[in-house]
């Protein structure tokens, strides 16, 4: 199996035809750009993605060789490469831009809100685009993992009311396209996933 983790908050590696500008701007970071420079990485411009065609020529090239891919979008967490490449459409669906709790690495506005229709609108976009381009036998990942505390509401049941909205739209989308919901353990935290249902989501 090969788990490949295709985007996080320091750049956006999966080209998606609907939305070019995650890959025009998201895959890169530096000085001058949306994602500003990480880890002591110097002034230069640094990052890349993988376009469509790369993305098949490597799925058919795991295939050969038995090896089933896992590809993994991670949200509603980890979108600030995301976010920062698509201000008209994303800017609409981040709760707290200024002044919101900081992720675990230590990003700020890197969430996005469930209750923003926008939402939707882009993961309909992306994970159209990954359906088509993995056969993913054991499942699309969609992560769900270190979710500030606080970066939707104070009130803990109403974050968790909008973290079970979707991660239930999530499971059927991808149900109703034949693929299983994959995450990691926080995404099965409380209510939203459906365990009973087929097929079946797994923590991974």
């Amino acid at each position: 199996v090969f788990h490949w983790h295709l985007t996080d908050d320091e750049g956006w590696r999966l080209e998606v035809k609907s939305l070019p500008n995650l890959t025009t701007f998201g895959a890169w970071r530096g000085h001058g750009e949306v994602v500003e420079p990480q880890y002591g990485g110097g002034i230069g411009r640094y990052g890349g993605f993988y376009n469509q065609d790369e993305i098949r020529e490597i799925v058919l090239y795991a295939a050969e060789r038995g090896i089933a891919i896992v590809p993994e979008i991670d949200v509603p967490g980890h979108c600030y490469a995301a976010i920062q490449s698509l201000p008209g459409l994303l800017g609409q669906a981040v709760r707290k831009r200024e002044g919101g709790p900081r992720s675990v690495q230590g990003f700020q506005g890197n969430v996005l809100d469930p209750a923003a229709p926008a939402t939707y609108t882009f993961l309909e976009a992306v994970f159209s685009e990954v359906v088509e381009l993995f056969p993913a036998p054991l499942g699309i990942h969609i992560g769900m993992d270190e979710i500030p505390r606080g970066a939707w509401s104070e009130d803990s049941a109403e974050e968790a009311a909008l973290k079970a909205r979707l991660a239930s739209w999530l499971q059927q989308f991808l149900a109703l396209r034949g693929k299983a919901l994959l995450g990691w353990e926080e995404a099965f935290y409380g209510p939203g996933v459906d365990v009973a249902a087929q097929p079946q989501a797994l923590a991974f």
